[in-house]
């Protein structure tokens, strides 16, 4: 007979506040991003990481920005600043990857790592690897004495723990610290309290989300599109999507639906897209619309989240709705990143208040999913002394 589960009790002591009705702890954090930037972009760690990074591609090696789930995502956005500061020239040489698939090849440079809490299993792992092959090891990290820290030689503290489990936070912090050593690596610091306003002007924008939200909310399962920088607001929207709404999305790069997935989307199936990204921006309009007519064909009902940038390129028949961003040309790549943050972040919570659903909790308040959590938790075993 297999072992019994375990059962472990509630609440833990490391458990979001619990509130019975909105607004959630996530809206709270999602307000308290706006105070961000002005820590974290002048953070002397900026300095050392970009030094880091420099050396490691002088000397032939590569930097793997890496990361699991929320982490993940911000580690590819984060990996596509640094590219973007350093400019053709590091191409294929700054690699995002998964934890659990950065500790099992890990290769020689830095292997620059994303956690939020510091205690996710595979990414101690994808460091304590990188160092086994010889690479510099960087922790980006709102815990300062995880245990994390403890295999890494650099560590770039953010601010902020993100008090609700369903992170905002623990995104967009990364973000910004990848955008500081970014800045660092061009000789061109971005402005924080510039940043800070953006992320209002952005926040401010959203405000009429509730009207997508209850179309939404009343789908049995998601889709979500995007490509480039959109692709990342994309997978972490789904991601969000399911945490706090408890509702199925699935994440699909906008040229990938249209081969092969739309037989299974009908007038039950709602789909949001993503159209912030400043590169390219005359194809990625017309592949996009071409994407939203598609869906509509079938039945599928869409939601456009896009900057004001793409305006000239959209014709007003092309979506039912859609949500405005500000212009994401003052801040290039970063702006389309923090356009696409908050815009996820409001739309999971918009969602989440229509389906009477707590995000902070991720269900572990049920016996089930802090089961399932504590199994997911498990230290994977990835290096083998007797072989």
């Amino acid at each position: 007979m297999a072992d019994e589960a375990p059962r472990p009790g509630w609440p833990t002591p490391e458990a979001p506040e619990r509130r019975e009705l909105p607004p959630w702890v996530m809206s709270d954090m999602v307000v308290a991003q706006r105070g961000l930037p002005a820590a974290i972009i002048g953070h002397p760690a900026a300095e050392a990481l970009a030094a880091s990074v420099s050396e490691a591609l002088r000397d032939g090696g590569e930097v793997v920005v890496t990361g699991c789930g929320t982490s993940e995502h911000a580690a590819r956005a984060v990996a596509a600043l640094i590219s973007d500061a350093l400019g053709a020239g590091s191409s294929g040489a700054i690699v995002a990857c998964e934890a659990f698939e950065a500790a099992l090849a890990p290769r020689p440079g830095v292997c620059l790592a994303l956690s939020h809490e510091g205690s996710t299993s595979a990414t101690i792992a994808a460091l304590e690897a990188a160092r086994r092959a010889g690479a510099r090891t960087c922790l980006i990290t709102a815990v300062e004495s995880a245990e994390a820290c403890a295999v890494a030689d650099l560590v770039f503290p953010t601010p902020l723990r993100d008090a609700s489990w369903c992170h905002t936070v623990g995104y967009l912090s990364p973000v910004l610290a990848g955008a500081a050593v970014a800045g660092a690596l061009a000789g061109r610091a971005p402005d924080a309290d510039a940043l800070s306003v953006y992320l209002t002007h952005c926040d401010e924008a959203l405000s009429g989300l509730s009207e997508a939200a209850e179309a939404l909310g009343r789908t049995p399962r998601l889709l979500v599109i995007g490509s480039g920088l959109d692709m990342i607001s994309a997978d972490e929207q789904a991601l969000k999507i399911e945490e706090g709404a408890w509702l199925p999305a699935t994440s699909l790069h906008l040229e990938t639906l249209l081969h092969g997935h739309l037989p299974a989307a009908d007038e039950t199936t709602g789909l949001i897209a993503f159209l912030c990204d400043p590169r390219a921006r005359t194809p990625r309009a017309e592949r996009t619309r071409a994407a939203l007519r598609a869906a509509a064909a079938v039945g599928v009902a869409p939601l456009l989240l896009t900057s004001a940038d793409y305006l000239p390129e959209l014709d007003a028949a092309d979506v039912a709705r859609r949500v405005v961003l500000p212009s994401v040309a003052p801040l290039g790549l970063l702006g389309a990143l923090l356009a696409g943050a908050i815009a996820l972040q409001r739309l999971t919570l918009a969602l989440s208040e229509r389906r009477g659903t707590n995000p902070d909790l991720l269900r572990r308040d049920d016996v089930r999913y802090r089961t399932a959590a504590l199994l997911g938790a498990a230290t994977p075993r990835l290096f083998d002394t007797d072989r």
